[in-house]
């Protein structure tokens, strides 16, 4: 995905693993949630991330999930 300033942004998934996010080429988050946990969700964000907000992850990745990339 590009965003309306240029950057752009890649997200990586295995439906039975991590599904990771990327930006300049450098993981920066991952996502994922285990059926046999009643559907627990991991999220990591690493400290080198430009984006921060555990929210906007979250959001992105139940998208992906749920509606596809």
């Amino acid at each position: 995905m590009k965003s309306t300033s240029g950057l752009e942004f890649t997200v990586k998934k295995d439906l039975m693993d991590w599904a990771e996010f990327y930006y300049e080429g450098k993981e920066v988050a991952r996502w994922k949630m285990k059926a046999t946990e009643f559907f627990k969700t991991y999220l990591e964000i690493e400290e080198y991330s430009p984006i921060k907000e555990p929210e906007f992850f979250i959001c992105l990745f139940q998208c992906i999930f749920y509606v596809g990339d």
